[in-house]
């Protein structure tokens, strides 16, 4: 909302004063000075006389202004037009035929041409835009607001809930953020409450750091702590969502800034909220998704085999197998001499083998972490 009308209305209960409105006036502006707001336009007003209503009103000639219809048949909507790069939420995977596969959805911000490079959040994927298709034909050119379906110049992984976006390093992927939250359950929030965040075409758990949350008193427009929500309360907090998600400010892009949650075992849509900004990890700020796993973090800070890592891991396993080896010689054929020459054979051409083997592997990705993982 960024244009206000304050209809100021039962002026003729005062007698039409303009003392009264300019205090009312006054006192309203002084409540909206923090939200930014276009354009405050008060009209005084007396719906049951239809003092400035459609026209100027002989009973305030004091007020100089428009009537109330006509400000709202002239007032210019803002017009949601993003500065954000392209953001392509996947509502749909399309696969209409054998030989084709695109990702249908509607672009939230900024444009996309054929030989784009695009970036597939959260997994972080690379391609090129080939296509743009629509039930008319391909565009030269989608802008927001266009719903197309993108085929890509290579196969990648792309499923319903990524987010398609210009690979320029902007689009932000996280599992908290901080938001402003509409709490509509008639049911209090409690800490623990199991929750679905939707965002765009995405759903994932999701839990509220409730500890200390700044509720809103819309009557005074302080803040206060609180650690619950009641019914129409409106509060500031840090979500975590189970899965990264890709999200803006709702101030940049509505459709990626805008979410609901819904409870788990009823369905029941709770609250609606909007996207402030990523919070940072609670380990240290900053830090990358997969640093904040413990567990990945270990996995990935493992060293990569390298040539004589393998060497020796090789000649450390086959001297021990060899002795084995000498001993069954030995007993089978009596002789120390063969039997030495058997397992003197069998470490050179067994490490050799080994090395190979280790050698493969390690050029070999599945099942391997690293870091794009």
């Amino acid at each position: 909302v960024r244009h206000i009308v304050l209809a100021v209305n039962k002026m003729d209960l005062v007698g039409y004063s303009e003392e009264t409105f300019r205090d009312i006036d006054q006192a309203f502006r002084m409540f909206a000075l923090d939200n930014s707001f276009a354009s405050l336009v008060s009209i005084p007003m007396s719906a049951k006389q239809g003092d400035n209503l459609r026209g100027l009103s002989a009973n305030m000639p004091w007020y100089k202004g428009q009537s109330l219809l006509d400000v709202l048949e002239t007032v210019e909507p803002e017009a949601n037009v993003s500065r954000l790069s392209a953001r392509f939420p996947v509502q749909w995977v399309n696969r209409s035929g054998p030989d084709f596969r695109g990702f249908s959805g509607t672009l939230a911000s900024g444009h996309l041409k054929p030989g784009d490079a695009v970036r597939v959040l959260p997994s972080g994927a690379t391609a090129n835009i080939a296509r743009i298709v629509t039930f008319n034909g391909d565009l030269p050119e989608a802008v927001e607001g266009q719903a197309p379906t993108l085929v890509l110049d290579r196969e990648i992984d792309v499923s319903r809930g990524d987010v398609i976006v210009a690979d320029d390093g902007t689009a932000k992927a996280g599992r908290r953020w901080t938001s402003d939250l509409l709490w509509m359950s008639n049911a209090p929030l409690e800490a623990g409450r199991s929750l679905l965040l939707k965002i765009g075409a995405r759903t994932v758990p999701v839990r509220l750091e409730t500890a200390e949350m700044s509720v809103l008193d819309i009557s005074t427009g302080a803040r206060h702590i609180r650690a619950t929500l009641a019914a129409n309360d409106i509060a500031s907090l840090t979500f975590e969502a189970d899965a990264l998600i890709v999200a803006e400010r709702y101030t940049d892009n509505r459709m990626l800034g805008g979410f609901i949650l819904i409870d788990r075992l009823t369905s029941e849509t709770v609250a609606m909220g909007l996207v402030k900004d990523k919070a940072p990890e609670p380990e240290r700020a900053g830090v990358h998704e997969h640093e904040a796993d413990p567990l990945l973090k270990r996995l990935i800070a493992k060293p990569a085999e390298t040539a004589w890592r393998s060497l020796a891991k090789a000649v450390t396993w086959r001297a021990t197998g060899s002795v084995d080896t000498f001993v069954l010689a030995y007993l089978f054929t009596g002789q120390v001499k063969v039997a030495a020459a058997i397992s003197g054979t069998e470490i050179i051409t067994k490490i050799a083998l080994y090395f190979v083997h280790e050698r493969v592997w390690q050029r070999l990705a599945p099942g391997r972490f690293d870091k794009h993982d």
